[in-house]
């Protein structure tokens, strides 16, 4: 066993404290943050089968990836508006991409349905990858140096870099609707980079949502 050390939560006003009125419950923050969540999604995805059961989902991730974001021995003021965001480096973000690449890759597979037969993928059309196929390779060594250190913020940092340099690169190289054997190196490319956002999300204890 070990003992692992961290910051406490504070707020604007000062320390938490039960004796003075100073204090915020978790199950007040989980609902909140849910509420928050579906306020969002129903402006974006009214529709959305199962909505309130990935509100909950984002919602409990946003709190649990705010807290683990920072360096552990770091105190953490407790600001609402923070903790409630679903914009910058945030848990949703990176639940958003992950969203996003699953929904590439339902496309592409009946994209490919339509095809006699999937050809082989043109791995050159990944050129201009190359530095986040190399970012892939290290997800194994972040992760032990996150464990060996017990500094989450490791994942987080890695997670949403990833998360960044992805979605610019999905920006500039489309994936959909390429020659047959570009599409298919693209599509194979983005599993791998959805596939280890999930891992990561995992580890952290954050859902990863098929759709949002």
């Amino acid at each position: 066993m070990e003992h692992i050390d961290f910051g406490m939560m504070r707020l604007p006003e000062g320390k938490m404290s039960t004796r003075e009125g100073r204090v915020v419950f978790l199950e007040d923050v989980l609902d909140e943050a849910a509420a928050e969540a579906d306020k969002v999604i129903a402006e974006k995805n009214p529709d959305l089968e199962g909505r309130e059961q990935v509100a909950e989902m984002v919602g409990v991730g946003a709190v649990v990836f705010n807290d683990l974001k920072r360096e552990r021995v770091k105190d953490v003021e407790f600001v609402w508006s923070e903790i409630l965001s679903f914009e910058g480096d945030t848990g949703p973000y990176v639940q958003y991409t992950h969203a996003r690449l699953a929904s590439i890759l339902r496309k592409g597979a009946a994209e490919q349905a339509e095809l006699d037969s999937v050809p082989a993928p043109d791995w050159s059309s990944l050129n201009d990858a190359s530095p986040i196929l190399g970012k892939l390779g290290r997800f194994n060594a972040v992760l032990s140096r996150a464990a060996r250190n017990a500094e989450p913020s490791e994942l987080t940092t890695y997670a949403l870099g990833l998360c960044r340099d992805t979605n610019t690169w999905i920006a500039k190289e489309r994936v959909l609707g390429q020659a047959p054997e570009v599409t298919a190196a693209r599509l194979a490319f983005v599993d791998g980079v959805r596939q280890v956002l999930a891992n990561a999300l995992s580890i952290l204890g954050v859902g990863a949502p098929q759709r949002m």
